[in-house]
């Protein structure tokens, strides 16, 4: 798949100097690389009246001043696509068999929607087609097969949902696998095992005051929780070579046993991501989970491996 760009403006009033600074000057540039297959500029009317309902006339007029405002700064229809969001019908139809696909409690905890009714003060009054704009935005970029899509700011929530969407997928991937494993067999493990004996293959050979230090929990506590495990078979003490009055914790062959349920989903994903990026947005992709796992979670410090 060639790349795809997709960008665009809700006509609710003139462009002005922030506009300019803040993305046309950038979708211009990005223009003239010649870097993408296909650019579409969409003019987001059906967006605009999804807040402007009262007043589409306001909508209407501005559109055409955002459309000279485009071709003033420099967007050139030779070069990218120029288009009005209500005069493509299939992207009103894509939203509405979209809609049958997210649940009302999925766009409730939406941050960008949770923020916009705050600063708006919708509450209870939000209208229908503005708590869905996120499904809207969602058939705008399929719909044109989209693979690069600039925005501002204001987006950023839409970032961390999807994150911590991914966090969650895999959390829960892993848990359900491993408690299919583990609940019909002897010694099985609650779900707080379950995550300790991690903490444990994390930590790599941790002693109990390291495992309780990292859990910040009481060293009794942590005594409790490790002699379950060693009971159940899941992991052994072992004399420290450096001071034989010291134990570090180890995972046992048991617990090798299922260790590979995590890893088997990540193959299967890292398998689909191999097919689906480029070897340059591979790298970039790259490049992020280094940073992030390097300098964006002190917290959570862990042995490299």
């Amino acid at each position: 798949m060639g790349k795809i760009m997709l960008t665009g403006d809700r006509p609710t009033g003139r462009l002005h100097v922030g506009h300019y600074v803040g993305s046309l000057k950038r979708r211009v540039e990005l223009q003239n690389t010649g870097d993408f297959d296909e650019m579409f500029v969409m003019i987001a009317d059906a967006q605009a009246l999804t807040d402007n309902a009262d007043n589409p006339e306001k909508v209407r007029q501005n559109i055409i001043e955002v459309a000279l405002d485009y071709l003033a700064c420099g967007l050139d229809p030779e070069k990218c696509t120029l288009f009005i969001q209500s005069q493509i019908p299939q992207l009103c139809e894509l939203s509405f068999y979209y809609m049958n696909l997210v649940t009302v409690s999925r766009l409730q905890r939406n941050p960008t929607v949770k923020s916009e009714i705050q600063m708006r003060n919708f509450e209870a009054s939000i209208p229908v087609g503005f708590f869905t704009y996120p499904i809207s935005q969602a058939a705008d970029i399929t719909a044109f097969k989209a693979n690069v899509v600039p925005v501002g700011e204001d987006q950023l929530p839409m970032l961390e949902q999807n994150f911590q969407s991914v966090y969650e997928k895999f959390k829960l991937q892993f848990f359900r696998r491993l408690f299919s494993q583990v609940r019909e067999r002897e010694g099985s493990l609650s779900a707080m095992e379950a995550f300790s004996v991690e903490v444990i293959h994390e930590l790599d050979a941790p002693t109990i005051g390291q495992f309780a230090d990292f859990l910040g929990i009481s060293q009794s506590n942590a005594t409790y929780k490790v002699n379950n495990l060693i009971r159940k078979g899941y992991i052994v003490k072992e004399n420290s070579d450096t001071d034989r009055r010291e134990y570090h914790l180890k995972l046992s062959d048991k617990f090798y046993c299922y260790n590979g349920l995590m890893q088997s989903y990540i193959d299967t994903v890292m398998a689909r991501i191999h097919e689906r990026f480029t070897p340059e947005e591979l790298a970039t992709f790259e490049h992020v989970l280094a940073v992030m796992s390097d300098e964006l979670m002190p917290e959570c410090d862990v042995p490299k491996k």
